[in-house]
């Protein structure tokens, strides 16, 4: 359990570099995706992100205040 916990501390520190994107666009880039489709993607996943995110916090703060 404790080694867990050091790989997931270690997972965090090194995820905020975006190592794995100097490997993933080449990748893409092989596969027939584009600098501007990838870019597209990155766009809708925000979105969607956001939009659940505020649906989550409304939610929340609807349920918080009829109790």
């Amino acid at each position: 359990m404790k080694k867990n916990i050091a790989l997931l501390y270690g997972f965090s520190f090194f995820d905020q570099f975006m190592i794995v994107i100097a490997l993933w666009i080449p990748y893409l880039t092989t596969q027939g995706i584009s600098m501007r489709q990838f870019m597209e993607l990155q766009a809708v996943f925000a979105i969607v992100i956001l939009s659940g995110e505020v649906c989550g916090a409304a939610t929340r703060a609807s349920s918080s205040t009829t109790s």
